[in-house]
């Protein structure tokens, strides 16, 4: 079936079929990845970090000045959650923090030296090491597979930030319906 072709699907039930939807699916996943969150992974000698911490820390990377409220909203987390994970990879010499000059009250988030060496381990440990995710993954599906994964995870979380985002605005809105 063509991607056109599936929005052409008038009847929910036989889209849910036509794509395999079986209720459930995604919560057991995003439970799953919940418990892994703050395990903490060694990667290599004296370098542990939970999956957590590591996605802002390459977040933070490929984004350099970026600030709590963006970490925030992209890993749908609240300010205060994402200000402690800060603090931990500020306080292990991960991060540098400096005032942002546009806002006071703000700041920019840069990756250190040191955080460049721990992506690299956490890259090479994923290409290298039999037990990686990655790894785990090759062994059972094609190359074209797995971009079509992350393509569609890129997809995911981008649609469930805009839902929260959306929510946000329509709280707001009845908020002041009720004044």
């Amino acid at each position: 079936m063509e991607n056109g072709s599936l929005r052409n699907i008038q009847d929910g039930r036989t889209l849910a079929e036509a794509v395999n939807q079986r209720p459930g699916r995604m919560i057991q996943l995003a439970s799953l990845l919940y418990c892994q969150a703050a395990e903490p992974i060694h990667y290599a000698e004296g370098i542990s970090i939970t999956t957590v911490e590591s996605g802002l820390l390459f977040y933070i990377a490929n984004n350099p000045g970026v600030t709590n409220a963006v970490l925030a909203k992209q890993f749908g987390r609240t300010k205060g959650a994402t200000s402690q994970i800060i603090k931990k990879l500020e306080s292990s010499g991960l991060i540098i923090r400096e005032q942002n000059p546009k806002d006071a009250k703000s700041f920019n988030l840069y990756p250190s030296l040191e955080a460049n060496k721990i992506i690299q381990a956490i890259n090479e440990y994923d290409l290298t090491n039999p037990n990686s995710m990655l790894q785990r993954l090759f062994e059972q599906c094609s190359i074209s597979d797995i971009q079509t994964f992350f393509r569609m995870v890129d997809l995911y979380s981008a649609l469930l930030i805009q839902s929260f985002d959306d929510a946000k605005a329509e709280k707001g809105q009845n908020e002041k319906h009720d004044r």
